[in-house]
């Protein structure tokens, strides 16, 4: 199991709820007849208008809630927020914390666990195409060009594993690779114990820990002192 910490953690899910927003947005703008329509230039539609009953519609579907639900996180959205004007919680979260039992409460984390698995699931899988055909199109050159400035900015938010490569197993392998997955978004600082160069050199050419990735700062391989 990854240990990403409450910062990464708050960070993942301010993205998911960013992104679930813009698709149900896109869907809600893309799929509805009853949107109204205005034509510039008779080569251009854009849509001036989503309603409520049609936006309430589509989270229903999305979040596998029920519409008396949907109404329910409403009102104690509007009620969070005046508690706290910073408030990003989901429709889901926002069930969640209100819910009166601990059937409820585990009900709701469980749909939120599933959509945020299913959607970490698909950028990583988009991810690995967007790298493939970057290495396609550019042969071994890097498509990050982060400044160093960037590079400080993501120290906080790196993640720390210690490795004994004598006794690493499959399992502990399986976990090394989940972070190298998900490098390129949160860098890994990878500590190996009482082992020289070429054994980590070796164990990270195993695990096909990429070059640039290491170039660039996303992992880095250290001796655990």
């Amino acid at each position: 199991m990854i240990n990403y910490g409450v910062q990464t953690i708050a960070v993942i899910r301010r993205i998911l709820i960013g992104v679930t927003t813009f698709f149900l947005l896109l869907v809600v703008s893309i799929n509805v007849n009853a949107v109204n329509k205005t034509k510039i230039d008779n080569t251009k539609i854009i849509y001036t208008s989503v309603t409520k009953q049609q936006l309430m519609e589509t989270e229903v579907k999305f979040f596998g809630i029920t519409k008396e639900e949907y109404t329910r996180a409403k009102t104690y959205q509007s009620l969070a927020l005046e508690m706290d004007k910073n408030n990003t919680l989901s429709t889901l979260e926002i069930l969640g914390v209100y819910a009166e039992t601990e059937a409820e409460k585990r009900k709701y984390a469980r749909k939120f666990a599933k959509l945020f698995h299913q959607y970490t699931d698909k950028v990583l899988s988009f991810q690995k195409l967007v790298m493939q055909e970057n290495k396609r199109l550019t042969g071994d050159q890097s498509m990050f060009d982060y400044t160093r400035v960037q590079k400080e900015k993501l120290q906080s938010k790196r993640i720390s594993k210690i490795i004994d490569i004598n006794d690493c197993d499959d399992l502990c392998k399986a976990d090394v690779k989940k972070l190298i997955e998900v490098a390129f978004i949160f860098p890994v600082d990878l500590y190996f114990k009482n082992t020289t160069n070429l054994e980590i050199q070796r164990w990270a050419s195993e695990l096909a820990i990429k070059s640039d990735e290491v170039d660039q700062g996303f992992i880095t391989l250290n001796h655990a002192y």
